[in-house]
């Protein structure tokens, strides 16, 4: 017998297989041994996520920061305030439908009576087909039940082609719009001072938001 066949393991070193003896063809025979130990494997632990480094600003930096929050918190609050408020159909050509707070309220059909400013000069202008600045109607408050404000009433008092520049006349103006519904104050109460005379006209704000809205009739009311 050949002498490789006789070896033992320990012969071979650690690293030895079993091997088949000859004549003994398609069958393994083992030869008892040690097999090789494999090297331990160790997991290594998660390595901690770097910490964030504090950034260390001077005060006045601190402050503009502060300052800058500040800003957008407030200004957020307003604009969400504003939004949920009704509004008001100005009427004027570019505008939208409803506004808070508009500066030009044209609330006669045939646009003889106008809510403004005195800081205004109604010219007529031809691209929009209507005339424009009337000034700033400034309103005192306005909340979600009721909108109180002064100004002028800027009066259409010349039909005439002959009196291209005074064709509307200021005179002073109080509004009330009171009633609001589906966001939108439903009356509308001029009370103004002409030549002495003090009168008060009073609509309704009709229509719906697909079909925009506008004044109806003057009637009788208490503002």
């Amino acid at each position: 017998m050949d002498s490789a066949s006789t070896r033992s393991p320990s012969d071979h070193g650690a690293s030895a297989r079993p091997v088949a003896p000859k004549g003994h063809r398609g069958r393994t025979t083992r030869v008892r041994g040690r097999w090789p130990r494999l090297p331990s494997c160790r997991l290594s632990e998660p390595r901690p996520l770097p910490l964030l480094v504090e950034a260390s600003y001077s005060p006045p930096v601190r402050m503009a920061v502060v300052i800058v929050l500040v800003f957008l918190v407030v200004g957020s609050g307003a604009a969400g305030a504003t939004s949920s408020l009704p509004g008001l159909p100005s009427e004027v050509t570019g505008q939208p439908s409803l506004s808070v707070r508009p500066a030009v309220v044209i609330f006669t059909g045939d646009g003889s009576g106008v809510l403004g400013g005195r800081d205004g000069a109604p010219k007529w202008n031809a691209k929009k087909g209507q005339f424009v600045g009337f000034g700033h109607f400034d309103w005192k408050v306005w909340t979600a039940q009721r909108a109180v404000g002064d100004g002028v009433v800027w009066a259409r008092t010349c039909w005439s082609t002959s009196c291209e520049g005074h064709r509307y006349s200021p005179f002073p103006a109080k509004a009330v719009a009171s009633r609001p519904v589906g966001g939108r104050f439903t009356r509308l109460a001029v009370v103004s001072v002409e030549t002495g005379k003090r009168f008060v006209d009073c609509r309704t704000v009709q229509g719906t938001a697909a079909a925009g809205y506008d004044y109806g009739p003057t009637f009788r009311c208490t503002p």
